[in-house]
């Protein structure tokens, strides 16, 4: 049944203008170096304060608070974001996150000897990711084409998720025959191509000013729709911050972890393209409706089998599932951004709902710890936010199909 609703011929093959094109080899370069940092600088973080002689129990919980810290950082940028794309553009916002993103990079060689840099560096890169974030998708809106916002996600997501197959084993061989600096070297290296490739040409601006208590309005308002975000802003989190680390506690080295998620990043990547085209015939309830329970249930998988290859084929699930949630939410986001005249109010709403899914996540995974002692709360935890975007379906919030 799946299948016969995944429109693979070349016919429908959609090829989106050069500037967008430039936006997307610029996101896989970005891809690979965030790839590179979400996986490993964890594992960085927990290894060098073990080192330095704090117990796990201490350690676990100053991590999940730096990383409490990054999406803190992370909000409060996307509120500044806001008025700094009106004077520079959507482009130059994105510039404009090398210079924490680089801070992130030089402050984490040091922090190794100096634990107290290690909440600068991540209070560094959430400043990067929310300037990099709020350009992203407010020049993807001013760009793209409406009727193939499915399309050209899936697309973007297909080259990263190629990118993507290769980069998590090789970071990991790097990290295990060169350490840990080599990592970031690199990292720094791909994003500074992903800022060449971008460019500055055919910016755009945000032309209209939009209050943050009429986007918190709006979020109190939608409630459904909100949630939706918060449930995939808090898995996907949990899925980034602390699944890495619980892999390397649990094989007790960094080329498993690098396998597993390579290896299901490989599977994933066969199926991202078609979920986009689906997107655009079918909109977007009847894909939240699959992606979301697969999500839930790859996290169910891991937490009854613990073993390679469980994890392996839970990873897969979750890759399916994952973008199966993510990318309608997205194109749900472009369409609101055309419909309300206001790509701001609608990027605000996903990023604001989102970091409070995050932030709810990590607080929960923090609380988890201190009563169980293990991080095993992940699984159960990830699996209760995956189930949020059911709710935008069940209360009929989420569209079956575009207009033509």
């Amino acid at each position: 049944m799946l299948l016969r609703h995944l429109p693979l011929s070349l016919e429908t093959y959609y090829l989106p203008k050069k500037e967008l094109m430039n936006l997307f080899w610029g996101g896989v370069a970005r891809r690979i170096s965030i790839i590179l940092l979400s996986l490993f600088s964890p594992i960085y973080i927990y290894k060098s304060m073990r080192d330095s002689g704090l117990s796990f129990k201490i350690v676990i919980l100053l991590v999940i608070s730096f990383y409490i810290l990054e999406q803190l950082a992370k909000l409060m940028t996307i509120a500044a974001s806001e008025n700094l794309s009106q004077k520079i553009g959507f482009k130059g916002v994105m510039r404009a996150s090398a210079l924490p993103f680089f801070l992130f990079i030089l402050v984490m060689f040091f922090a190794k000897d100096f634990l107290i840099l290690f909440p600068i560096a991540l209070i560094a890169v959430g400043i990067h990711s929310g300037f990099y974030w709020w350009g992203y998708h407010g020049y993807f809106i001013k760009t793209g084409d409406e009727k193939h916002f499915g399309v050209s996600i899936s697309e973007a997501g297909f080259l990263e998720t190629l990118a993507s197959v290769a980069t998590p084993i090789a970071g990991a061989l790097i990290t295990n025959y060169f350490g840990f600096g080599m990592i970031f070297i690199i990292a720094a290296l791909f994003m500074t191509l992903a800022f060449v490739l971008i460019g500055k040409d055919h910016d755009k601006r945000q032309r209209r000013d939009v209050k943050l208590k009429e986007v918190f309005a709006l979020i109190k308002r939608l409630k459904s729709i909100s949630l939706a975000y918060i449930g995939s802003g808090g898995e996907v989190t949990t899925y980034g911050v602390v699944w890495p680390l619980f892999l390397f506690l649990f094989f007790g080295q960094v080329i498993s972890m690098g396998q597993i998620v390579s290896l299901a990043a490989l599977v994933a990547s066969i199926f991202s393209l078609a979920v986009g085209q689906w997107v655009d015939k079918q909109g977007e309830k009847t894909i939240v409706k699959v992606g979301s329970p697969l999500v839930f249930l790859s996290w169910v998988i891991r937490a009854v089998d613990r073993s390679f290859a469980s994890f392996v084929f839970a990873d897969s699930f979750w890759n399916f599932g994952e973008r199966m949630v993510a990318l309608p939410l997205n194109v749900l986001t472009y369409k609101k951004a055309l419909e309300g005249k206001s790509s701001a109010r609608a990027i605000l709403f996903r990023e604001i709902s989102v970091i409070i899914g995050s932030l709810f996540s990590l607080v929960l995974l923090l609380i988890s710890f201190l009563i169980l002692g293990t991080l095993d709360g992940v699984f159960w935890i990830s699996a209760f936010f995956a189930l949020f975007p059911l709710v935008a379906v069940i209360r009929k919030k989420l569209v079956d199909k575009y207009n033509d």
